[in-house]
Parts: structure tokens; sequence; C-alpha cells
């Protein structure tokens, strides 16, 4: 006979694993951006990025 109760809590925790992945993704992409950003102000044309003042 099939208990669908022991895939319950499986299922739950699938779903917690995946919106921690979700959130950790978001999380480094916004952390790469801002950084990607901090790196072109402070390196200025050298790096390809915006000059102070301009």
């Amino acid at each position: 006979m099939y208990d669908p109760a022991p895939t319950v809590p499986a299922w739950a925790a699938g779903v917690l694993t995946t919106k921690a992945s979700i959130a950790a993704i978001i999380a480094s992409t916004t952390l790469t951006t801002t950084d990607r950003d901090t790196v072109r102000r402070a390196g200025g044309r050298a790096l390809g990025g915006e000059v102070p003042g301009n």
C-alpha cells in the first residue's frame, strides 16, 4: 500500500534547499555586481571604468 506521508518531509526539505540555493545565488550575484561597480569606479579608465569627475 502506498503511503505518501514519508515523502512530505522530503519534499519540504527539497523546497527549503531550493529556496536557500536561490537566495545564495541572488546574494552572490548582488555582491559580484557591487564589487564590479566598486572596481570600475576605483580603477578608472585603466580597468575600463569611469573617470571621476566626468
